[in-house]
């Protein structure tokens, strides 16, 4: 495995004047640029010490824990704070004229924001919320994992900062959702902030909440965070995959959830509509409407895909198979 070699490789240009002198527009070949806006966000790791205590907590608290991580996922559109690779600088003189040499290449630990939409019940608010007290309370700054150190005691719990952070897997794709352009790894995070100044309000100044999430930590990237990263992008992206990991990219033959409850049986001439005997109502979950599009149906291997490979085309007296790309 070499340097990159699991992340899209560019396309060949040296054979190419590009824009030097007359331009070639009738071959676009050369002008494959970088586009942005295809980020994705896994949650490879989140607090030891809220797993454990999950066990204990009611199921309100329950709720809001897994809400948050699965919100944290699915609702991604996207992160700022990247730290970019810098360099320090010795100096060589002759006491008249000076020559500056990079003799250090870092890259600094920082904050990472991710902007959410907050939802009814302050989901994302309520953890943080519970996070940070957790970890040392507002009035006596004790680590108190909110009672989990006291019920299970110090020895079982063994609570530290290992039993804090989460672990992100942060990477972006090409414009065909097939191949990673980018992969990061943030580790040992922690959020840093609970607004609660979501809560302030003006009577009639009316609109969804919009929230930054701020996270400590440090960011990483080598072979082997791109290597999962790929791997994770092509398990999201396979056809037989029936998890709510499957990322659905193609809407031609996408089954929206509202297509169960209409009933068409054209042999026996029933069609239901206003809500009349209507079919089977689905639950709208992800899971379902890939279970759905897997089965076989109308003829076809179920899939997203606009032409199945059992689609037969015709060209003049003679037909071919279309096969899936």
């Amino acid at each position: 495995m070499s340097l990159f070699s699991n992340l899209r490789t560019p396309r060949e240009v040296v054979n190419y004047n590009l824009m030097k002198g007359v331009t070639d527009w009738t071959n676009l070949k050369q002008f494959d640029y970088y586009e942005t806006g295809f980020p994705f966000l896994i949650v490879i790791d989140y607090p030891k010490w809220i797993r454990r205590a999950m066990a204990y907590e009611g199921p309100e608290v329950r709720s809001i824990i897994q809400t948050y991580l699965h919100v944290l996922e699915n609702e991604f559109i996207g992160l700022d704070g990247i730290e970019n690779i810098t360099t320090s600088t010795a100096t060589i003189s002759n006491g008249i004229r000076e020559l500056s040499v990079i003799n250090k290449v870092e890259q600094a630990a920082g904050q990472i924001t991710m902007e959410y939409h907050e939802r009814a019940g302050m989901p994302l608010t309520k953890f943080h919320r519970y996070y940070l007290t957790g970890i040392h309370d507002l009035e006596t700054q004790a680590k108190t994992y909110h009672g989990l150190i006291d019920t299970l005691g110090f020895d079982e719990v063994q609570p530290g900062l290992d039993k804090e952070v989460f672990t992100f897997l942060y990477f972006t794709t090409d414009n065909t959702f097939s191949r990673v352009e980018a992969a990061h790894l943030f580790c040992c995070c922690q959020p840093t902030t609970a607004d609660l100044s979501i809560s302030e309000h003006k009577k009639g100044e009316i609109d969804f909440s919009v929230r930054q999430l701020t996270f400590n930590g440090l960011c990483l990237q080598n072979d082997a965070i791109d290597a999962k990263a790929a791997a994770a992008l092509r398990i999201m992206r396979n056809p037989e995959n029936k998890t709510n990991s499957r990322l659905i990219v193609n809407s031609t033959r996408f089954e929206y959830t509202e297509l169960g409850k209409l009933q068409t049986d054209e042999e026996k001439f029933i069609l239901t509509s206003k809500g009349d005997n209507r079919g089977e109502e689905g639950t709208g979950y992800h899971t379902d409407i890939v279970a759905n599009m897997m089965s076989n149906k109308d003829g076809h291997v179920g899939g997203e895909h606009s032409i199945m490979s059992k689609d037969p085309v015709s060209v003049g007296t003679e037909s071919s198979s279309t096969t899936t790309g």
